[in-house]
């Protein structure tokens, strides 16, 4: 879906789950994707960002409403941000483009029976999609 809607956005997702792996491996790694981010708490794990950004992928290909075409805001927020910023730049500006709220900072550690069952689908759906 996310593919037939841009080919560019599709290739940029796929490629920050490497440079997200990438940066994390760094010195202070996950407190820069915490920053880059606007996580309310440092990440203890790459997995609760990927979870947290694979549940807005997930969310919008399921209910992609086609009024509001909200796939097509993201991924023109994240196409749009190619020139300015690099690839962790890019999908936060498709954060910032679904997030009608713009939050100060996002809560991504959400340890319930139905977030863990949503992030394995996700998990899951991902591999499918991408």
């Amino acid at each position: 879906m996310v593919q037939d809607t841009s080919e560019s956005c599709y290739n940029t997702i796929r490629e920050s789950w490497y440079v997200i792996d990438r940066v994390a491996k760094e010195p202070n790694g996950l407190s820069i994707l915490s920053k880059r981010f606007k996580t309310c708490k440092k990440l203890s794990t790459t997995s609760n960002l990927k979870d947290f950004l694979g549940s807005i992928y997930m969310e919008v290909a399921q209910y992609n409403d086609p009024h509001e075409n909200t796939l097509k805001v993201i991924c023109d927020a994240i196409d749009g941000a190619a020139n300015k910023t690099d690839v962790l730049g890019q999908i936060l500006e498709g954060v910032l483009a679904y997030d009608w709220e713009k939050l100060p900072c996002y809560e991504l550690e959400d340890q319930s029976e139905t977030s863990i069952g949503w992030a394995w689908q996700v998990d899951h759906m991902l591999l499918l999609l991408l």
